[in-house]
């Protein structure tokens, strides 16, 4: 149940960068003289991981910080592989 909790809090943060909301983007757009709504779909692009770490915690070594050195390892190098990789994909390089 804890697990349901944390994944949970840890989507409701992605409101901060996440059209229409993203109130963190549409700062960041004032403070740059930038037009909010492309600031803020900037900004979900490069949030990406926000949706992927939360998957992997579920269904990976990652959260589990009581397991082998190696599986964290492993997992954190997934993780790490799976967010470049959609970072690359939603850039187009």
């Amino acid at each position: 149940m804890s697990f349901l909790r944390c994944y949970f809090f840890w989507l409701s943060q992605t409101s901060n960068v996440t059209p229409p909301i993203a109130l963190a983007a549409f700062a960041g757009a004032g403070v740059a003289n930038a037009k909010p709504m492309k600031a803020s779909v900037e900004a979900f692009k490069l949030a990406a991981g926000l949706f992927v770490i939360p998957m992997m915690m579920a269904y990976t070594g990652l959260i589990n910080t009581s397991a082998d050195l190696l599986g964290l390892v492993i997992a954190t190098l997934q993780t790490t592989a799976i967010i470049v990789a959609m970072a690359m994909t939603i850039e187009g390089s």
